[in-house]
């Protein structure tokens, strides 16, 4: 789909005179910032050289007391005791994803291209480093990293939509590789029949991630200072809000301090939230795939319930892999200038999958 959105009728018409709107450019506007989670290659461990099919293959050593029994003193030799090894593995699911974008800089008006400091050029040798192009580079870059957070977490093979199939994402394989109360919790409030119902409060929030940690108490895999939890942001807020509503009182240990000092306490933030020491990352990618696909967010439907709103996984991040063919495929972008169409094109992608190896070491709430 083209870059067309002129902002004439958004801004220009708003001033009162040619004056005011001669004032009007990029350099004097303000320009909202948006926060995401990090490039996921500086999250995820990443594996180069994987091939669609691919295997990667697992040694599952099991701790065995079954081994050296009572020997008869008074006989030589020694009996044969069995010693066994598995061998499993799980296949690398990997999909291209990409797109371009057209950009006829003729078509915007004046005003529009006065904004951006530049105008209507005829020759075949437009300025590719101008600030408008950079600007939506930026964007359309930022775009593609969301994509990358879409497609390792919610690709499902058995979706319909463009957006989510093609491959199976982190979340599916965790739900097909869980079972409700060894390493699966279903959260109550995802069945709520509206948006708003769906909300969990910060107690709740603490509630399911006390019970997560509790049931992979149970487990020998489980590593408290290995593990990390991974939740939407919106129950990260929810929760932080809650135990600084607490104050001295919250049940949470905090890493932390207020920048006046111990006099007024400690003060959470969504970047120091700890649940008996173990690190609570908010993934904002989770919220905004949730809320942005309509498959998942009720069909754009105003307060319609979401497909699981809440999320949360308790897991050692080194058994979250992400694989591509190479690092030129992980993410890959060009602009340039068609001569013949008279457009500018922006083209990306991204060649990769998810993986996790050790399939029955987490704990999932969804």
């Amino acid at each position: 789909m083209a870059v067309t959105n002129n902002f004439k009728q958004n801004v220009v018409d708003l001033v009162k005179s040619f004056t005011e709107a001669d004032k009007l450019t990029f350099q004097d506007s303000i320009v909202e910032s948006i926060t995401v989670d990090n490039e996921l290659e500086k999250e995820k461990t990443v594996i180069y050289g994987v091939k669609d099919g691919d295997v990667v293959p697992i040694v599952e050593r099991t701790e065995d007391y079954t081994m050296f029994p009572v020997a008869d003193e008074t006989e030589c030799g020694t009996s044969e005791c069995s010693m066994e090894t598995k061998y499993t593995g799980v296949k690398w699911d990997l999909s291209l994803i990409k797109c371009k974008v057209p950009i006829c800089l003729n078509k915007f008006d004046k005003e529009f291209l006065h904004f951006w400091n530049t105008y209507r050029k005829f020759d075949n040798n437009p300025d590719l480093d101008e600030a408008f192009l950079k600007f939506l580079g930026e964007q359309f870059k930022q775009g593609l990293e969301n994509a990358k957070w879409r497609r390792a977490y919610f690709a499902d093979d058995a979706s319909s939509s463009t957006l989510l199939d093609g491959s199976n994402g982190f979340f599916t394989q965790l739900d097909a590789a869980s079972t409700a109360g060894k390493n699966k919790i279903t959260i109550a409030k995802n069945s709520a029949a509206t948006a708003t119902g769906q909300r969990m409060t910060g107690e709740e929030v603490y509630k399911l991630l006390s019970e997560m940690y509790e049931l992979a108490t149970y487990h020998t895999w489980f590593n408290p200072i290995k593990f990390q939890f991974e939740v939407t942001w919106t129950m990260a807020v929810a929760y932080a809000n809650w135990l600084n509503q607490l104050g001295d009182k919250a049940p949470a240990n905090c890493q932390c301090y207020s920048a006046e000092g111990i006099v007024k306490g400690n003060v959470y933030t969504l970047e120091n939230l700890y649940l008996n020491g173990i690190k609570i990352i908010p993934r904002r990618a989770f919220d905004g795939v949730i809320k942005q696909i309509p498959e998942l967010n009720g069909n754009n439907v105003a307060n319609a319930p979401m497909v699981s709103p809440n999320r949360a996984i308790l897991i050692n991040n080194d058994n979250m892999l992400i694989g591509s063919s190479d690092e030129n495929q992980i993410s890959f972008f060009d602009i340039w200038h068609n001569k013949d169409e008279e457009k500018i094109y922006m083209r990306g992608g991204a060649y990769l999958g998810a993986s996790i190896p050790k399939r029955k070491e987490f704990i999932l709430a969804i």
